[in-house]
C-alpha cells in the first residue's frame, strides 16, 4: 500500500516553499479544486505522493510567478492531460506533433 500523509504532515513538510502554508489554505486550494486528495474510510484527506508534488507546484506558482488561481488551474488541466497521453517512445511524425500540439496546417513552419 502506497504511503499516504495527513494534512498536518503535507503542511509540515511543505513549508519550505510556503512558510505561511495552513491547513486552511491546503483547504482552500482543494475547494477551488486544484487538488481531490484521496480520503480515507473516515473521511479524512490522505495525501499520497502525486497530490504532494502537485500541491508543491501550485504554490511554486503562486510564489514565483504570482499566476491567480484559475490560470494554474489550466495549467494543472495540461499537466494531467500530458500525463495521460505521453509521447511515444522514439521519433514522431509531423502529422502527429501538429497534432499533438494542437496546430493546424497554417500554423505549421514549412521543412
Amino acid at each position: 500500500m502506497t504511503e499516504t500523509l495527513t494534512i498536518g504532515a503535507v503542511v509540515e513538510r511543505l513549508r519550505s516553499i510556503d512558510p505561511d502554508l495552513s491547513v486552511s489554505k491546503v483547504r482552500y486550494l482543494e475547494s477551488r479544486r486544484l487538488i481531490s486528495p484521496p480520503r480515507s474510510d473516515r473521511g479524512t484527506r490522505r495525501f499520497d505522493e502525486e497530490t504532494v508534488l502537485r500541491l508543491a507546484e501550485i504554490l511554486r506558482l503562486q510564489r514565483d510567478e504570482y499566476l491567480p488561481l484559475d490560470v494554474i488551474r489550466h495549467r494543472m488541466a495540461s499537466w494531467d492531460a500530458a500525463a495521460e497521453d505521453p509521447l511515444p517512445e522514439g521519433p514522431i511524425t509531423v502529422d502527429e506533433l501538429a497534432t499533438r500540439s494542437g496546430l493546424d496546417e497554417i500554423g505549421r513552419a514549412h521543412v
